[in-house]
């Protein structure tokens, strides 16, 4: 009980997180894939139907005016401007804008429920399992108060020992009796903690806590907690659309040859 009250003192979930992110990139693209499928549907087909229309419009230039490099500079901008705009479309505008009779959203915003639950079942069967927060709480930067969270509840759970100062009394070895039963606490943990992993599910059921939390949100902290972590491909994906429609206008330009 005292290890769910005070869950956020005796572990840093966001470092946790972040560091598992970092080391294990493929982590990334498999919460991209799951919890942005129909995003990515919507890329795509973005993708046909900006591209359509913006090549009639290269076209057009073409036609007027027709150097060899054209075409190629014409299909990296309209790649560019196509993953730009399919992109940005997935998280703005942010807080919904009426235009007409329509409501325009960002896409991850418009699916909050869905995602919320998506992203929380994620993370807690990919990155908050229970061996990595054990490791955390064991050897991350706040074991120092899951120690101290320990030695209250030898004292506790000691009763008339604590009061008689017994657990003060030096052992043989030179420690006292409380830091030797810490230190075996301890490496009991270290090693049988797999055991304790039914039990700690069922206790911190994190999966429910962020999917609720995450639930109640308002759009712009929604926006702010999924964003970062999809921000940083962005640039990746935009430049990629560029690339391609690059190399697909070179070849066109080739084509009459």
């Amino acid at each position: 009980v005292k290890m769910c009250d005070n869950i956020m003192d005796i572990m840093d979930l966001e470092h946790l997180v972040v560091e598992k992110m970092v080391k294990e990139k493929k982590l990334l693209v498999e919460l991209f894939q799951t919890c942005g499928k129909v995003e990515l549907e919507f890329v795509v087909r973005s993708g046909l139907y900006l591209g359509f229309v913006l090549g009639i419009f290269q076209m057009l230039v073409w036609v007027c005016w027709d150097p060899w490099w054209s075409l190629a500079v014409g299909g990296a901008v309209v790649g560019y401007v196509t993953n730009f705009i399919a992109i940005k479309s997935i998280f703005e505008p942010v807080e919904p804008v009426k235009v007409g009779p329509w409501t325009i959203q960002g896409l991850f915003l418009t699916r909050q429920y869905e995602v919320a639950a998506e992203f929380a079942d994620f993370l807690h069967k990919k990155v908050l399992t229970p061996d990595d927060l054990w490791k955390e709480i064991l050897y991350g930067s706040r074991k120092e108060n899951f120690r101290a969270l320990l030695e209250q509840h030898i004292e506790e759970f000691s009763g008339e020992f604590a009061k008689n100062n017994i657990l003060t009394r030096n052992t043989p070895n030179g420690s006292t009796l409380k830091t030797l039963l810490l230190t075996e606490i301890l490496a009991f943990l270290e090693k049988e903690h797999p055991s304790l992993h039914p039990y700690m599910n069922m206790k911190l059921d994190l999966e429910t806590t962020m999917r609720d939390k995450m639930r109640l949100m308002s759009s712009q902290e929604f926006e702010g907690v999924l964003h970062p972590i999809f921000q940083e491909d962005e640039l990746t994906l935009i430049c990629t659309g560029a690339v391609l429609g690059m190399i697909v206008g070179f070849l066109q330009s080739l084509a009459p040859y």
